[in-house]
């Protein structure tokens, strides 16, 4: 169930140090801060899967690698880590709504401006959108970090 949302974020990762299908590795943010205070984790959460659905769906927006994997690995961070919830959780009620979303009028209108705020936002909790020198160290210091959260 976790690989579905891991396709649904655009973020299906490869086993091996080799790196995930082309995956560029950040910094990550963190959220330590938002332990213990839902409401905010929440929203961000939301506003990541939001922003994740609309730089993939909408033409003319800028939207690099570092920047989708800023943007779902902050998500898997605030899902799995700091709201413990699950992938069905994850789907329900934050994934299916950003994808209803797309069918609302003028969807795409802010999404560049969406995109830009929230890439700020996870930049203000230490993430960034500069990819690591040593990518394969990245790359097994962020899968220990995936297996620690999921599980």
């Amino acid at each position: 169930m976790r690989a579905l949302l891991a396709a649904i974020l655009g973020g299906a990762v490869l086993a091996g140090a080799a790196q995930a299908d082309g995956k560029i590795f950040v910094p990550l943010p963190d959220f330590t801060a938002l332990e213990g205070d839902s409401a905010r984790a929440e929203g961000l959460l939301r506003e990541a899967f939001m922003v994740n659905v609309l730089m993939m769906n909408c033409s003319g927006v800028t939207y690099t690698e570092e920047m989708s994997s800023l943007v779902i690995d902050s998500a898997y961070l605030l899902g799995y880590g700091v709201l413990d919830l699950t992938t069905d959780a994850l789907e329900t009620g934050y994934s299916t709504p950003a994808f209803d979303y797309l069918d609302t009028p003028n969807a795409c209108h802010n999404a560049q401006a969406r995109s830009d705020k929230l890439i700020t936002v996870l930049e203000g909790y230490g993430g960034s959108v500069i990819a690591y020198a040593d990518q394969d160290q990245a790359y097994l210091d962020w899968r220990a970090l995936m297996d620690e959260i999921e599980n």
